[in-house]
């Protein structure tokens, strides 16, 4: 009688399915992609491609890495971290990324630029995506497949913002004008602001605001993402002496809570137009509540200098002491220095009249 074939002599001989782990490969690459986790995506396929360098889906997998590291590269800028997009696309481009057309990646790299302060270089990128995406009208579907491709629109606009960044405000009208309907919520807001950056460099104040109260007044979106709109005219509208408007619309960025920086930047503001109309009471609670809930965000020498300046004008030197005694000249520069000479100033004075107070000869002087 034959022997019993034992269970790992069974499991060695039993046949896999063809193609199955280059499937499981794929599908879990899918997996980690939709999880955003696009290093560990493009680590298991180009592990994969490495071990199997001529399988049939050899083109399919090489744009899968593509994608994931381009995917990536969107990400880090979408983050804010335009260098370690720059990086990651200076480590692919001779290598994964060479002969790819992909015009995501060029628009990616792009606003990297633009957000390193290269406009140069950022609106060469997006001017060539432009071009591309004119070169492949009508087969946009198919490269949709891979790769997720920015409209012109959103091109336009990133161009018109370039070019009023480097005070070319015609040139930023030119793109402005190009731009249709297909931008989302944030992006209409950063269409108004630009116009009203081209509008008022042309002294055209009125127009600006109009630009911005037109768009708030037809937005059907998340009110708050009106909140720098407001802050904008709350600014024209101070600057024309306009105070009442001016407040109200800063009672509205306030009130809808938005970013950290456009309450701040609001909160700041109400502040000095409190002191420019006299009211410095109310100066000094919004300078307070910007410091009490900003100060370890933001650096806010300047606002907690001009606060112990309306305290020390004020006679409330002891106020204005512990406002400044926060002021530290390691890290404070210029406004520690300026706040401890009001101080010295203001001992000197203290201690001079009670010198005279201790002569009676002095009563003449006091």
């Amino acid at each position: 009688a034959s022997e019993e074939p034992q269970p790992e002599n069974m499991a060695e001989k039993k046949p896999s399915l063809p193609g199955i782990e280059e499937f499981t490969t794929l599908l879990l690459a899918d997996g980690y992609n939709a999880r955003k986790d696009y290093d560990r995506a493009t680590k298991d396929l180009v592990s994969y491609y490495q071990k199997n360098p001529v399988t049939p889906n050899k083109e399919r997998i090489v744009q899968r890495i593509a994608k994931n590291i381009s995917e990536a590269i969107g990400a880090d800028v979408d983050q804010g971290n335009f260098m370690d997009a720059l990086r990651r696309y200076g480590a692919n481009t001779s290598g994964w990324l060479k002969n790819t057309d992909r015009i995501d990646v060029r628009f990616s790299v792009g606003r990297a630029y633009e957000q390193a302060g290269v406009l140069k270089d950022a609106s060469d990128k997006y001017r060539d995506c432009l071009k591309a995406l004119a070169d492949i009208k009508g087969q946009e579907r198919e490269h949709s497949v891979y790769e997720t491709l920015p409209k012109a629109d959103q091109l336009n606009l990133r161009l018109a913002v370039v070019a009023a960044r480097n005070k070319d405000f015609a040139l930023s009208e030119t793109y402005l004008k190009n731009i249709g309907e297909a931008l989302t919520d944030p992006e209409k807001i950063e269409r108004a602001s630009t116009a009203a950056d081209v509008a008022e460099a042309r002294g055209q104040s009125s127009v600006a605001k109009k630009y911005l109260t037109d768009l708030i007044n037809a937005w059907k979106g998340e009110a708050a993402l009106t909140a720098p709109l407001h802050l904008r005219i709350a600014r024209l509208s101070g600057a024309a002496k306009n105070f009442k408007e001016a407040d109200q619309h800063l009672a509205k960025v306030l009130e809808m809570k938005g970013t950290d920086e456009v309450t701040a930047q609001a909160l700041e503001l109400r502040g000095d137009l409190m002191v420019a109309r006299g009211n410095r009471g109310e100066a000094a609670k919004s300078y307070r509540q910007l410091i009490s809930e900003y100060a370890d965000k933001r650096p806010l020498a300047s606002v907690r200098y001009r606060l112990g300046q309306l305290l020390y004008e004020d006679g409330d030197l002891k106020g204005a002491e512990s406002t400044w005694s926060e002021l530290k000249a390691d890290r404070d520069g210029m406004w520690a220095k300026l706040a401890q000479e009001q101080m010295q100033g203001a001992k000197w004075q203290k201690d001079y009249k009670k010198y005279l107070n201790r002569i009676p000869a002095a009563s003449e002087l006091r």
